[in-house]
């Protein structure tokens, strides 16, 4: 399943990501980074080519039923890069 791919990826590095991981909705993720303004790591990602949102000091992601694999590696590899 592809949201277990995401939050597997996300949970195995607490200590390089240093999150707070909680589930909206089936498909929607939301976390919060020590350290970092959620803001800024979202606008950082978005000049990126990945688009997230933020939701007060969450960062939020969503992405879509349609995702492949490949897109999600891609976009965690820019989330790490930007943490």
């Amino acid at each position: 399943m592809k949201i277990l791919t995401i939050k597997k990826s996300i949970f195995q590095c607490p200590q390089r990501f240093n999150l707070v991981f909680g589930v909206k909705d089936p498909l929607m993720i939301g976390f919060k980074i020590s350290g970092r303004d959620s803001a800024d790591v979202v606008q950082e990602a978005l000049g990126k080519g990945l688009m997230m949102l933020t939701a007060k000091d969450r960062i939020r992601l969503l992405p879509p039923l349609v995702i492949t694999y490949d897109e999600i590696d891609t976009g965690l590899k820019i989330l790490e890069n930007c943490i």
